[in-house]
């Protein structure tokens, strides 16, 4: 059978994209400049989740939808205050660690076109790497190798290749035996971002434009930049005055882990790529999901966390990266979701996606 991904051949994904540029462009004269959704704005929910984010200081965009309808899509605050730019629908934004789910899903790609196998190791493709005889491209997505997290060495203000990020922990000690535990590291999907590009000869947003983002039509997602400029983009903030720009952030840090940018309109796409299999398979979605790393209060899967709220099964995803802070919460069985792009550093996003579910969802 050829791959769901491979039959959206990039001719095609170009096509699509033609006829995404079309309904956006249409979709936004039909709405208006404020982007807002004709379901959602003015209906007592609608005005309940705006005043809510509007007590919580957001500045950012936040949608809500179930079964395909908008209960709310709206923008608040700004986007860069000094120059009176305010967030709107089609402003961009980093998004932080939401970044590795994509590139989750560019090994699970590779894995569909019988190039790597999940319990491979890392050896396969590192093999001068300590440990790397011992850790397994599962406990990478997973988040089980036990490598230490660069991103606690590092100089915000200089700029790093790959190989540079992972010699920053390579002589340091294991937290614990790969595959006994679970150690959020950004070091482990930095080495993902490494094998997609062994494997596929390619640049790492090379293929994942071609496989994913031009597939899906989506046409505002980007590798972020180090300096944030033009009104399409949104700055960072350091508190929801929005009086202080976050410090700079050199973008080759995240890397893989964590340097893409995009808007509301793309995980829009996104997200709804999963409910409807628009690029992968009931099984992809079940070894994405499924939680190879289990506790009594949550799993965590490849990139996604897997809980509950009041006894529905929500997948939730956060990032945070100097002045942004997002989150995705997914509620397979009503094909309902959030998600929550917002330019402040350190906003409380799974405290608010919780509430939001409670108004909006519940």
């Amino acid at each position: 059978m050829i791959p769901l991904h491979k039959q959206l051949s990039y001719e095609h994904g170009v096509k699509m994209l033609k006829d995404k540029v079309f309904l956006l462009v249409l979709t936004f004269f039909m709405l208006g400049a404020t982007g807002c959704s004709d379901s959602g704005s003015d209906s007592e929910t609608a005005n309940a989740v705006r005043q809510y984010l509007e007590s919580q200081g957001v500045a950012g965009t936040v949608l809500i939808k179930r079964n395909g309808v908008d209960i709310f899509r709206e923008s608040l605050g700004y986007g860069d205050k000094a120059a009176g730019i305010e967030n709107d629908i089609s402003t961009r934004l980093r998004i932080g660690s939401l970044t590795k789910a994509f590139t989750a899903l560019c090994i699970v790609l590779l894995h569909d076109d019988g190039l790597l196998d999940y319990n491979e190791p890392l050896s396969d493709f590192m093999p001068d790497y300590p440990y790397s005889d011992k850790v397994t491209i599962r406990y990478l997505l997973s988040q089980q190798s036990g490598y230490d997290d660069y991103i606690k060495y590092v100089d915000e203000n200089e700029t790093y290749t790959p190989e540079q990020l992972l010699d920053l922990v390579r002589n340091r000690p294991l937290a614990f035996e790969p595959g006994t535990g679970f150690g959020y590291s950004n070091t482990n999907y930095v080495m993902l971002g490494c094998i997609v590009e062994a494997l596929s000869g390619e640049d790492y947003m090379d293929y994942l434009e071609e496989n994913v983002l031009i597939p899906l039509g989506m046409i505002n997602t980007e590798y972020g930049k180090s300096t944030i400029t033009g009104p399409e983009y949104a700055k960072g903030y350091m508190d929801p005055s929005q009086d202080e720009l976050a410090p700079y952030h050199d973008m080759s840090i995240p890397w893989t882990a964590g340097a893409l940018s995009s808007n509301i309109r793309d995980m829009e796409l996104w997200v709804e790529s999963f409910f409807h299999l628009t690029l992968i398979t009931e099984q992809d979605r079940e070894d994405i999901f499924r939680g190879d790393y289990v506790t009594d209060e949550w799993k965590y899967g490849f990139a996604w966390y897997i809980t509950t709220l009041d006894n529905k099964t929500v997948y939730t995803l956060v990032g945070s990266i100097n002045g942004f802070t997002s989150e995705i919460l997914m509620f397979p069985n009503d094909e309902a979701y959030i998600v929550i792009l917002g330019n402040i550093n350190g906003l409380p996003v799974e405290e608010m996606g919780e509430k939001l579910w409670e108004i909006a969802l519940r």
